[in-house]
């Protein structure tokens, strides 16, 4: 091989091998992306496998339960828990009933003056 080919080769795996440098660290995350709250967390299938239902985030911060119909491949529900409580998990106690479990603070001294919680809509399905 003469010497323009092999430096025409050499180039060329050169041209080659700084565009997948740049290919990869594009890939890479940002150091915010492994601080950031995930968009979906806690996927729980429903005992006979019909509905999933996961907490999602919205662009503002607040969670919302999605209940998705596996067969028909579209959400079937979503509702928003709460916001006088803290989401913790969910789960499906049988195939007709969401358990959604949140938390709060509640200052004794003023307990006769707090509301309670309002009911989440039951989902059917």
């Amino acid at each position: 091989m003469d010497a323009s080919r092999l430096a025409a080769c050499l180039t060329l795996a050169a041209i080659l091998l700084v565009r997948i440098a740049a290919l990869r660290a594009a890939d890479v995350p940002s150091a915010e992306a492994f601080g950031a709250v995930p968009a979906v967390s806690q996927v729980e299938l429903r005992p006979n496998g019909k509905l999933l239902a996961w907490r999602e985030v919205t662009e503002d911060g607040s969670p919302v339960v999605v209940v998705f119909d596996v067969d028909a491949h579209a959400a079937k529900r979503r509702f928003t828990p709460p916001s006088e409580g803290k989401f913790r998990s969910l789960a499906w106690s049988d195939d007709e009933t969401l358990l959604i479990t949140l938390s709060c603070l509640l200052d004794v001294r003023q307990r006769h003056r707090r509301e309670p919680l309002r009911d989440v809509p039951h989902v059917r399905g």
